[in-house]
């Protein structure tokens, strides 16, 4: 994306889609899908959900059957947010498994 157009047309896309696209972008020969994490009451993001691999194996139909599976994993982790109260020693372990 090399114009305030091209990124305009794409985040539209981006939206409608309800993920996004990196090929290339970050690194040469890679490519990823994200989602955005959002509460569903609304409010601002907290967060996203990535894959990212080689752009020899994520080709467009690859990430087609991957969005979804992002997507899902991006709102289940929205529905755990606030995370639970914890003991102020870091995310416990029983509560990273649930977010698994």
């Amino acid at each position: 994306i090399r114009s305030v157009d091209a990124l305009k047309r794409e985040l539209a896309a981006t939206a409608k889609r309800g993920y996004g696209v990196a090929v290339n972008e970050a690194e040469p020969g890679v490519t990823a899908v994200a989602a955005a994490i959002r509460p569903a009451g609304g409010g601002p993001t907290l967060g996203t959900v990535s894959i990212a691999g080689p752009s020899v194996r994520l080709t467009d139909a690859r990430v087609r059957e991957i969005a979804p599976v992002v997507i899902r994993a991006a709102s289940e982790l929205a529905k755990l947010w606030p995370l639970r109260p914890r003991s102020g020693r870091g995310l416990q372990v029983r509560d990273a498994a649930v977010a698994v």
